[in-house]
């Protein structure tokens, strides 16, 4: 799975999350049983760190950070910096079975944390699973979940709040997340891929018009076996948000008074890596993405000054470099998002999320080891270090 690291606010999961996106196929994870090898098993267990610098955390505009800086509305944030360094552990554990057919199936857990050097307010964990099923060693099935139980969105205006002493309140969402994904040879080293995901948002009390319900579809194309071990991925897609849009305090027959963040728009990207240099076990590798989503909401109370008539255009470009051993890697990465929001009408500077630029420098260091295995019915202890 692609690491989610969107923001949950955002194309998904919370870095621009995620944290693990549930929706894309890499081409590490679509792994194959090598020919003539005999049936096997093992349990897999895995930790990883990544330590990077984010210089706007919660995606503020620039309108927003001047604000801050000027510290003439603290009622409006909660954080104490608007960049700050950050650091995610996570760990994971596997079952991994094959037939020499190449039928199998892969089951795994995982969990992880965010945790801010200045910003606590924003921590946050979640935990996920998946279970893929291989029919052969052309085609697969895999189902994954993920679930965030408390994800700080920023401090938002509520209209219902008391003025004394603030009417802005801290937003917070539960995020769940389901996919399906079907992957299949289709030709030679060309693999094709079919991903329908669903994600439901619940807001604190505060916020309940905030509730949504968003489905994607996306499909894309994997060529593997270039030069210099190389790979390339296209994908492509489309979202839709269905927003409550109301809180359901209004009086029957006259419109909601509350803001409709419900949108809809086409999503796309791709990614590739090679590998630059090899030398006995070590290897030196290069990867780089680009993505690409769209937004128009579907508001459609002209008062909602921040979402009627509002179209956004997310970009995003991760650049990472990779020296990688049997046992683990180190990447040191670099990502740069970009949000332009062009609103219906003139607004003054919101909490709520606009136009932004965010960007991301830091480590990511993985280790994997294998606690058990089976080889032709013949069980063996742990071995070490090893990759999955």
């Amino acid at each position: 799975m692609r690491t989610i690291w969107k923001k949950a606010k955002g194309l998904l999961l919370p870095g621009s999350l995620a944290a693990i996106s549930l929706c894309a196929n890499s081409p590490g994870a679509w792994a194959e049983p090598a020919d003539g090898v005999g049936p096997s098993k093992r349990i897999v267990i895995g930790a990883g760190l990544s330590g990077f610098h984010d210089d706007n955390v919660l995606q503020y505009s620039g309108d927003q950070i001047t604000l801050f800086g000027s510290g003439l509305n603290p009622e409006r944030f909660s954080i104490e910096s608007v960049g700050d360094m950050v650091w995610r552990p996570s760990l994971s554990l596997g079952l991994e079975s094959r037939t020499r057919r190449g039928r199998g199936y892969d089951f795994s857990l995982h969990g992880s944390g965010e945790f801010h050097g200045k910003d606590k307010t924003a921590d946050f964990h979640s935990v996920g699973g998946q279970w893929r099923q291989f029919f052969s060693r052309r085609s697969s099935l895999a189902l994954r979940g993920y679930y965030l139980p408390h994800y700080y969105l920023r401090q938002l205006f509520d209209d219902d709040a008391p003025a004394v002493p603030t009417r802005y309140r801290r937003a917070e969402f539960a995020l769940a997340v389901g996919s399906l994904a079907w992957r299949q040879r289709v030709a030679g080293a060309t693999s094709a891929g079919l991903t329908y995901q669903y994600e439901r948002r619940r807001y604190n009390p505060e916020f309940v018009e905030r509730n949504s319900n968003t489905q994607q579809g996306e499909a894309d194309l994997t060529w593997t076996r270039l030069p210099h071990r190389g790979s390339v991925g296209l994908r492509g897609g489309y979202r839709h948000a269905d927003a409550k849009g109301s809180d359901g305090d209004e009086a029957p027959g006259i419109p909601p008074d509350d803001p409709d963040i419900g949108y809809h728009g086409l999503v796309g990207g791709a990614d590739g890596r090679m590998e630059l240099a090899r030398q006995g076990g070590s290897r030196w590798s290069a990867s780089l993405s680009y993505d690409l989503g769209i937004r128009d909401y579907t508001s459609r109370v002209p008062t909602d000054r921040y979402h009627f008539g509002r179209n956004d255009h997310d970009q995003s470009v991760r650049a990472g470099l990779r020296w990688s051993r049997p046992h683990g890697s180190l990447q040191v990465f670099y990502g740069h998002e970009r949000n332009v929001a062009h609103l219906g009408a003139p607004a003054p500077p919101a909490t709520d999320v606009g136009s932004y630029t965010e960007n991301q420098v830091g480590l990511n260091l993985d280790w994997s080891g294998v606690l058990w295995r089976e080889r032709g019915g013949a069980a063996e202890g742990a071995e070490g270090p090893d990759m999955p």
